[in-house]
């Protein structure tokens, strides 16, 4: 808007019937703009670090209880016993086909066997084939090898 289309002389300075259709903003509220913004930022940036930190806390506290440990030692137990069978179940370097259904059974006996037997994929190309059942030997499971 020029000052010509809002009533008032070239050049003069605005008058409270001018300003108000002046659509230019008014010096400072950039300013002020400005720094609401970042003082939303550095409380949102507070109040997330604040959540991380707490959240940290709960996780380390639960780590350390009791039941966690137990439940760790529990993990550790098995995976011992599992490899343990293992080694004494397959000769050393032995193909071995895992056919358990259960991924994590899979994984998991995959990675305890690649150390001691060559786990192969398709069926055809392993001497061995294994799986975890349900069971008491190495804490909830047993393992099952056959030779094929």
């Amino acid at each position: 808007m020029t000052p010509r289309d809002s009533g008032a002389e070239p050049g003069s300075p605005p008058t409270p019937g001018n300003a108000a259709r002046d659509p230019s903003p008014q010096p400072g509220s950039h300013g002020r703009l400005t720094a609401a913004a970042r003082l939303l930022i550095a409380a949102t940036v507070a109040v997330m670090f604040a959540l991380c930190l707490h959240r940290g806390f709960d996780i380390t506290a639960f780590e350390r209880s009791a039941t966690s440990v137990d439940r760790w030692s529990s993990f550790n137990q098995r995976e011992e016993c599992i490899y343990a069978a293992i080694r004494s179940e397959l000769p050393r370097g032995a193909t071995v086909f895992i056919y358990d259904r259960a991924v994590t059974y899979r994984q998991e006996l995959t990675e305890l066997s690649t150390l001691w037997a060559i786990p192969r994929r398709p069926r055809t190309t392993a001497q061995w084939m294994m799986t975890l059942v349900r069971g008491q030997e190495c804490v909830d499971v047993t393992l099952k090898v056959h030779r094929r």
